[in-house]
């Protein structure tokens, strides 16, 4: 740590004529030499939590810088180049190239990782962090060694995979979760079809992929209720059946019986009709024109 790092906070305090803000520039100090004498014991992780909460009462450049020198020892690279950055942003315009060597140094060692995810809406999150982007093609930025990359989307079995310190390519699939479709039929007895096979009789839970499908419940003497399902992944539905007796007239059964029994006496007489023969006429009626007389 320079003598400048230290004198630059120093200066700070003495210019200002505020007590209350010379307060708290006072206690940023000392909390600050806490991170520095931290640091000096290369005890890197109190050392950044004491630079961090100096910070947030005082946002003062060579804090900033410090807390990136922390970062780095780290290796936590792309929180370094946000603070060098914001570093760069609020000092003065002399002291601002002096960012320039640990920026270069944090941004060599990002690596950049090609990912290749499905369903390519799925969310990823690296170490517990959420990586902004979308789309099945990615290109992530990881700090060096192995990290945790978590993937989840909705609909989808959530998936964990450990990226290697030297890995450079990425490949995420997630496994779609099933659609869940509850039928209830307003009759117990009422057969329960998917696409023409046999799922159950009045009520069922139905676990299916993600897909269209014609569900059909149907029973004896009920006009039967058909629905189109279009399932996404994960969905939950529930179909409540109601099947109708009010069935259209050429539906019921005693409909067509006694359209079968007309139908059947019709033809018997016509069968009679044909067969038995015509009963003889009686001579003693009618005309007597045509007998002999004596």
């Amino acid at each position: 740590m320079t003598p400048f790092r230290l004198a630059a906070l120093v200066l700070a305090i003495g210019l200002t004529s505020s007590s209350v803000y010379a307060q708290d520039m006072e206690r940023a100090r000392a909390i600050f030499e806490e991170g520095l004498e931290h640091s000096q014991g290369e005890h890197w992780v109190p050392a950044l939590e004491a630079f961090r909460r100096s910070l947030e009462i005082a946002e003062m450049p060579v804090t900033l810088y410090n807390i990136a020198s922390v970062l780095i020892r780290l290796g936590r690279m792309q929180e370094a180049i946000a603070t060098l950055e914001r570093y760069k942003e609020v000092a003065e315009p002399s002291a601002r190239s002096e960012a320039d060597p640990l920026l270069a140094q944090a941004r060599a060692a990002v690596r950049r990782v090609r990912a290749t995810i499905e369903p390519a809406h799925a969310t990823l999150s690296i170490d517990g962090n959420d990586v902004p982007g979308e789309g099945r093609e990615r290109m992530l930025q990881v700090d060096p060694g192995s990290h945790v990359v978590r993937g989840r989307a909705r609909g989808y079995e959530p998936r964990e995979i450990t990226l290697g310190a030297d890995a450079l390519v990425l490949s995420m699939t997630l496994a779609a979760q099933l659609a869940v479709v509850m039928v209830r039929a307003s009759e117990t007895e009422a057969r329960i079809l998917v696409d023409g096979a046999h799922r159950g009789v009045g009520e069922a839970r139905l676990e299916l992929e993600a897909g269209d499908y014609e569900l059909r419940v149907e029973a004896d003497g009920a006009q039967p209720f058909t629905r189109r399902l279009s399932l996404d992944p994960g969905e939950q539905l529930d179909v409540e059946a109601a099947l109708s007796r009010d069935l259209p007239l050429w539906k019921r059964g005693w409909f067509w019986g006694v359209v079968s029994g007309a139908a059947l006496a019709i033809a018997l007489g016509v069968i009679l009709a044909v067969v038995l023969p015509l009963p003889a006429e009686n001579p003693n009626s009618g005309t007597l024109d045509w007998l002999v007389r004596p």
